[in-house]
């Protein structure tokens, strides 16, 4: 109402503001005056706008926002884009640069507006993945394009990405919870199985070496520990022959936590013992604490040997205490406890 100009007809405006019933369909007369002030020069504005908004993941950034709207490969002018975003201003919020909906109310009734149907929800997320496949491997490309192309059932262009090597490393490393979900979704979707996507690492490790440890703890993680073991086996021989004793120390204790998993626990011990041993020689006190706890519950708790598990264990407690490992030391205080508790 602030930016309505004609007085003489400010009773009827009012009068048919007031007809909704609920915030949403108040809303939705917004957005059908938004479409009669300001698509005049730019047919469409309006749903492409919030149809854009609503399908981003975390929001836009003006910039992303205006590529979007833009044609012929130019950004929509911001001139065009300046007297929308004043007007809607009150109903969107900037989070960390992200341009974004600052309530639900706006959001439902564009959803009702202009995306009434799953494949129009579909065909949002589909032109955001594309935006931003087309952008360099970046922070913000790695967090929206895969979250689209799941949203949108793309399942063969998701695989395609999480099999990219490149691009699954850099998803990894930005957030490992969520490529395991997209896995998820894709197994659950479609007949394609990780152990098969990755067949060309797991045929040959070492031509593809700066994936494997990611690649194996995803694997790990997901259900396929035979898997696994055999990417860490492979980087237990490599840092051997290498040299590199502070990385064979981490992959002993992967080694170890595979052979763990399958029920192989003298061979988790002996490689737990083989990490203990190096990271003593390395003065490594974090590693040398969780290789301690590993032995300590493997011993305690699975073998059922509490005797010989609980000064294991109470040695690493007393590692993680003076070295100010918080978390680590309360995730050993635990197993203590428990070893104490079979022990009576």
């Amino acid at each position: 109402m602030r930016v309505f100009g004609a007085h003489e007809r400010l009773e009827g405006t009012l009068a048919h503001y007031l007809e909704a019933q609920t915030i949403p369909a108040l809303y939705a007369k917004i957005l059908a005056r938004y479409e009669t002030d300001y698509e005049r020069d730019h047919p469409g504005l309006v749903r492409d706008t919030f149809t854009c908004l609503w399908a981003a993941r975390r929001g836009l950034a003006e910039a992303e926002l205006l590529d979007l709207l833009g044609s012929n490969g130019a950004p929509l002018p911001r001139a065009h884009w300046a007297p929308l975003a004043l007007a809607a201003e009150q109903a969107l919020v900037s989070r960390s640069g992200l341009l974004g909906f600052a309530h639900a109310y706006l959001r439902q009734a564009v959803q009702d507006r202009y995306l009434p149907t799953s494949e129009a929800e579909r065909a949002a997320h589909r032109r955001l993945a594309d935006y931003f496949a087309g952008r360099e491997l970046m922070a913000r490309r790695v967090d929206e394009e895969p979250w689209h192309l799941d949203q949108a059932a793309a399942w063969d262009r998701l695989a395609a990405r999480l099999t990219d090597l490149p691009f699954f490393a850099a998803a990894w490393q930005a957030a490992p919870f969520d490529a395991k979900a997209y896995w998820a979704r894709l197994e659950a979707h479609t007949p394609l199985r990780m152990a098969d996507a990755y067949r060309p690492v797991l045929a040959d490790p070492a031509a593809h070496h700066a994936y494997v440890w990611d690649l194996a703890t995803l694997l790990q993680e997901t259900g396929y520990p035979a898997e696994a073991l055999a990417l860490r086996g492979y980087l237990v021989t490599h840092y051997r022959r290498t040299g590199d004793r502070a990385s064979l120390a981490r992959a002993l204790g992967n080694q170890a936590h595979s052979l763990y998993v399958r029920g192989d626990l003298d061979g988790a011990m002996a490689l737990h013992k083989d990490q203990m041993r190096l990271c003593r020689e390395l003065g490594d006190p974090h590693g040398l604490a969780i290789s301690l706890a590993n032995q300590a519950d493997t011993l305690g708790l699975s073998m059922d040997r509490p005797k010989e598990g609980l000064p294991l264990a109470e040695e690493a407690h007393r590692l993680a205490g003076k070295s100010g490992y918080g978390p680590l030391s309360k995730q050993i205080e635990a197993i203590r406890d428990k070893i104490r508790k079979r022990i009576g």
